[in-house]
């Protein structure tokens, strides 16, 4: 296992909304095993879920506390999101197979949803769709089966076209990612694709 330190939790002083709200943000700053700190941001939800579990009252009294994780988790971030994921979980967290993970987000596309990872370790959700991508370009043959395995789900009543032009996508992503039509008989949603903890997301 390997042992991470908070170094800081504060409110951020741009954040306009009040400091309880769920939504509100908050600064970490996390001491890494090598003895540097790394520092980025979270909602207060999850500083919620620290506090509760640390069993203190306020943000900066979570300095200095530690928690460990898998040696796998060599970066701060991750590691910090592994950790706030098994307390979601209250401590007992399974992981998804990356099939698993395959398979629900057929089963939300068939529903012409989007799938929802939000409860699982964004590290395991972005490895597990990485493994299908190979630089900019996702595998073809994984792709066609997945795509075979949507129609099969849906009953043949959702499926996944090339879209005519991606100029009238939105979205702009600095790395790997496609973009594509979520069919229906009297529906037609734009969905990107890439390799993210996040890995599907609408656009309508």
């Amino acid at each position: 296992m390997r042992t991470f330190i908070i170094a800081k939790v504060e409110r951020n002083s741009f954040d306009t909304r009040c400091p309880e709200d769920p939504k509100a943000l908050y600064s970490w700053g996390i001491t890494t095993f090598n003895g540097g700190t790394v520092s980025s941001g979270f909602f207060y939800s999850s500083v919620v879920l620290l506090m509760g579990y640390f069993n203190v009252k306020t943000p900066s009294e979570l300095a200095g506390k530690m928690f460990t994780v898998p040696d796998i988790y060599v970066n701060a971030g991750d590691a910090l999101y592994r950790f706030l994921t098994v307390l979601k979980h209250k401590g007992d967290y399974k992981e998804p197979t990356k099939e698993d993970l395959y398979e629900r987000a057929i089963e939300s596309l068939a529903h012409m949803e989007c799938p929802d990872f939000s409860n699982e370790d964004p590290f395991i959700v972005f490895r597990s769709f990485l493994d299908v991508w190979s630089g900019y370009e996702v595998n073809q043959d994984w792709f066609k089966g997945f795509r075979a395995c949507l129609i099969r789900k849906s009953k043949g009543t959702v499926w996944i076209e090339e879209p005519k032009s991606e100029d009238d996508f939105k979205t702009v992503v600095s790395g790997p990612c496609h973009c594509y039509r979520l069919m229906s008989r009297n529906r037609s949603i734009k969905m990107v694709f890439g390799p993210y903890s996040n890995p599907f997301w609408f656009e309508e």
